[in-house]
């Protein structure tokens, strides 16, 4: 029972604490040998440096993170003005999108073509292909409009 009281918890995580640990555990076995082999190779200030230069690389990274992210907030949360040939190259991006997704669901549709007949288990999803068709259609002849009325605004 006195062994459990005299036992001490230590982070597994941080090297030289382990090598500190390994270090105190070999001078309380009374191998000063080995202890001795360990300082003379000079492992306790070489990890005990990169330990060091590791630890302040991760609080570089970490701060760099935390900067970083904070412009990248203040840059959402400042207005940016549009200007016109904005609001056009956005309008013409939405048209080409439409289109895009249009010529899909035709592809998807052509799939379908190619059988002889529409299993009828598939009758449903066919149908519904053919609305997304019809509503592609249509907001793609909406977003032309708005395109075109952009484009032509001065």
């Amino acid at each position: 029972m006195s062994d459990l009281s005299t036992k001490t918890a230590f982070n597994k995580e941080n090297a030289p604490e382990l090598l500190g640990q390994l270090l105190r555990v070999l001078k309380s076995q009374g191998m000063d040998d080995s202890i001795a082999a360990i300082k003379r190779c000079g492992l306790t200030r070489k990890l005990n440096d990169e330990w060091m230069d590791d630890t302040r690389n991760r609080q570089k990274r970490k701060r760099d993170r935390r900067a970083s992210a904070s412009r990248v907030a203040a840059a959402y949360t400042a207005a940016k003005v549009y200007s016109l040939r904005d609001f056009q190259r956005k309008a013409a991006d939405v048209d080409k999108a439409i289109g895009a997704a249009y010529m899909e669901a035709l592809g998807l549709k052509g799939m379908w073509d190619t059988f002889e007949a529409i299993p009828s288990k598939q009758e449903p999803l066919y149908d519904g292909n053919m609305k997304t068709m019809n509503g592609l259609r249509d907001a793609q002849i909406l977003s032309g409009d708005v395109y075109i009325a952009l484009k032509r605004y001065r």
